[in-house]
């Protein structure tokens, strides 16, 4: 892990390569789509960047309700989602 500032607290710290639109779901590994953030912006507490992703996800649940019924009628007529395994890197 490169030591940097965060962009998002602006302390020093080491950081972690982030996707700004999820990688699983785009297999975009492009420059244009990495920003380096600090572990604690990331990926820990109330005030990191993935509890805002799914503040906004949910925000898009309520303002369309039909993405979220139309889920549960698939889920109950036997669709489940892909299972891949992920393995978090270690330090």
């Amino acid at each position: 892990m490169p030591i940097g500032i965060c962009p998002a607290c602006n302390k020093r710290k080491h950081l972690t390569k982030h996707h700004i639109l999820k990688y699983k779901i785009f297999q975009n590994d492009s420059e244009e789509n990495i920003i380096y953030l600090c572990e604690s912006c990331h990926n820990y507490g109330l005030n990191c960047l993935e509890e805002l992703i799914r503040e906004r996800e949910n925000d898009v649940l309520r303002n369309k309700p039909e993405l979220y019924t139309n889920a549960l009628a698939d889920f109950l007529a036997g669709v489940r989602p892909k299972k891949q395994k992920y393995r978090r890197r270690k330090r």
